[in-house]
């Protein structure tokens, strides 16, 4: 079943940012991201982890862009798979909202469940989330995309990457 996607028309975030959340629970937003975010009519987001324990930063747009293809994917190829990341989305996750002082909160159970409490955090785009990631965490998938750098980099040149 082929599953519809809204086309994309927003330019993409790039690089990364570090972060660290305050006494309460709340990051600090480069201002990239912030102006990244003004673009949106809906200022919330959700907070969720269905990547590799990664706490991802979802638009709230975007996410319920993620509810449709879920949604449809239920309806014709497998309801089991839709249902389950649904679930573990809801159940990992949690809606919030940046405020005034470029801050965004992280939920507390998402906070204690993630670890993300008094450490350095790195914050990198991903598609139309942006993922949070500790430094050990951030490590390791460097270190990944480093073991698939060679034969990913020639896949991509015989498609036209210069």
């Amino acid at each position: 079943m082929e599953v519809s996607v809204e086309p994309i028309v927003r330019e993409k975030l790039k690089g990364h940012w570090n972060a660290r959340l305050d006494d309460k629970g709340r990051m600090k937003l480069a201002a990239e991201i912030l102006a990244y975010f003004d673009k949106e009519a809906d200022k919330r987001v959700f907070l969720t982890s269905v990547y590799d324990d990664i706490i991802s930063i979802y638009p709230n747009r975007v996410w319920q862009q993620n509810l449709r293809v879920m949604a449809q994917v239920a309806e014709g190829e497998d309801p089991d798979f839709s249902e389950s990341l649904e679930f573990l989305a809801n159940s990992s996750g949690g809606n919030s909202e940046i405020d005034s002082q470029g801050r965004l909160l992280i939920p507390a159970d998402i906070r204690a469940a993630s670890q993300l409490d008094d450490q350095q955090l790195i914050l990198v785009p991903a598609k139309e989330r942006i993922d949070i990631y500790t430094v050990s965490q951030f490590e390791e998938r460097r270190k990944r995309a480093q073991e698939q750098l060679a034969e990913a980099r020639k896949a991509l040149q015989r498609r036209g990457l210069v």
